[in-house]
């Protein structure tokens, strides 16, 4: 009976504790992950034309009657002369709606900071204007 009730106590230990310690190889690997980003990230400006995301994968032609689609909530960003996709925010970490839906399928140069990893690119816009 003793043997039982000392595995149990040890089994309820482990438990315990297992998950702090993978909250710490998490939390480690998560801070890793961040300075590898962080040292990839660069500052200046993407120049591209404003598109809805989801639309724009679909295969149809940036313009300006895409602001509905991303009134509706889908996610806005920029399709470069190479085209690559640019994914938006604000600088502020938000929705770049404010800055971008007036400019839908139009050419812009935005600035800020970005990110760009195999396949997809990020743009923390903090100023943009249309390209002529």
């Amino acid at each position: 009976m003793l043997k039982s009730i000392v595995s149990l106590a040890a089994i309820l230990a482990l438990a315990l504790v297992s998950p702090s310690i993978a909250e710490k190889a998490d939390s480690g690997h998560q801070h890793k992950a961040e300075s590898k980003a962080k040292k990839a990230v660069k500052t200046g400006s993407i120049t591209g034309v404003v598109v809805d995301l989801a639309c724009e994968m679909l295969g149809e032609e940036p313009g300006p009657g895409h602001q509905a689609c991303a009134t509706g909530g889908v996610p806005i960003g920029l399709l470069d002369k190479e085209g690559r996709i640019w994914i938006a925010i604000s600088d502020k970490y938000g929705s770049p709606n404010e800055m971008l839906l007036p400019l839908m399928g139009k050419n812009v140069k935005a600035e800020g900071w970005y990110v760009r990893k195999p396949g997809v690119g990020l743009i923390s816009i903090s100023k943009v204007a249309e390209v002529k």
